[in-house]
């Protein structure tokens, strides 16, 4: 009975140190809204997701193993845009990778791409859009690694190949992504690339500004691009977005676009009011103004509970 107990006890201790080394959380988004506007009003799923990720210590010293997978909920678009509420999962992110405060971070798989977290994300400050200012939100089949922060600077660098969007032929990288940034205080500076495999895809060069001030948040961005394809004109996008919390629980975003196409530019009006630890509520006001075309308004209201 004493060496049953006795080898209870051990194989306690010996998992209780398994788990010291392993951190897991498992946490999500759910938001519903209602849209009236230009359109019939409608009650959807405004991009919910639920996820889990976490980290173990590995052999090297200082380097630990790092994973993550989310999931949207409702919705079969991978990319966002996809507000339907059919009962269904699609993945958003699926990745693994090695972190070390020294050496930096190493991801591979479906993740948010450096660009989109370095440069173009900035300016993403609404919970619930309609437009498609930000063609760089995840992609899958990517190797990144991010560099560790010296003296404000931090510097990163993607590969996508083999995706579903863009076939560039066998041994050929579809996309390259390369950002440096530098933040010094209340102010940040973001430079990046996007160089496509297919020359019928468009090009991209992003610069982002950010100002933060206690309850004041602010962000420019402006981008460059162009196809490789001859005759092909260029077009110089640009966003400005912004923050400001009245207090501990409301807030106002505000976020204008021009996607210097000849068609579209617009703007969103936010306002956020947290009703609880997990629980936000949001109305929103979504305008986009069409050359040639008919603009389109929408409101919305919706809540979300993070867990």
């Amino acid at each position: 009975m004493k060496k049953q107990v006795l080898a209870l006890a051990i194989t306690a201790v010996a998992s209780a140190s398994a788990f010291a080394e392993v951190e897991n959380s498992i946490y999500g988004s759910l938001r519903l809204k209602l849209t009236t506007g230009d359109s019939a009003a409608d009650i959807s799923n405004d991009l919910s997701r639920i996820g889990l990720k976490g980290s173990s210590d590995t052999d090297f010293d200082g380097v630990k193993a790092i994973y993550r997978f989310e999931a949207g909920v409702g919705g079969g678009d991978t990319v966002r845009g996809d507000a339907s509420n059919e009962a269904n999962l699609n993945s958003r992110l699926a990745w693994v990778g090695l972190t070390s405060e020294d050496y930096g971070t190493l991801k591979v798989g479906q993740i948010w791409t450096n660009y989109y977290s370095f440069v173009g994300g900035v300016t993403d400050v609404a919970i619930s859009l309609t437009n498609d200012t930000q063609p760089y939100f995840r992609a899958d089949s990517t190797v990144a690694y991010v560099s560790p922060e010296l003296s404000g600077f931090t510097f990163s660098a993607a590969v996508t190949s083999d995706t579903e969007q863009t076939t560039g032929g066998e041994g050929e990288a579809d996309r390259y992504l390369v950002t440096a940034s530098y933040s010094n205080g209340a102010f940040g500076v973001n430079l990046g690339m996007v160089e496509e495999g297919l020359e019928t895809l468009e090009d991209t060069l992003g610069l982002s500004v950010t100002y933060t001030a206690d309850a004041l948040y602010l962000a420019a961005l402006v981008q460059t691009k162009e196809s490789d394809v001859d005759g092909a004109d260029s077009r110089t996008p640009f966003e400005l977005a912004g923050t400001y919390s009245f207090d501990d629980k409301n807030a106002l975003a505000i976020n204008y676009y021009d996607q210097d196409d000849e068609v579209e530019t617009g703007y969103v009006i936010e306002f956020t009011s947290k009703i609880g630890a997990m629980s936000t509520v949001y109305a929103n006001i979504d305008t986009a103004m069409y050359d040639g075309g008919d603009d389109t308004t929408d409101y919305t209201v919706g809540l979300k509970v993070d867990f």
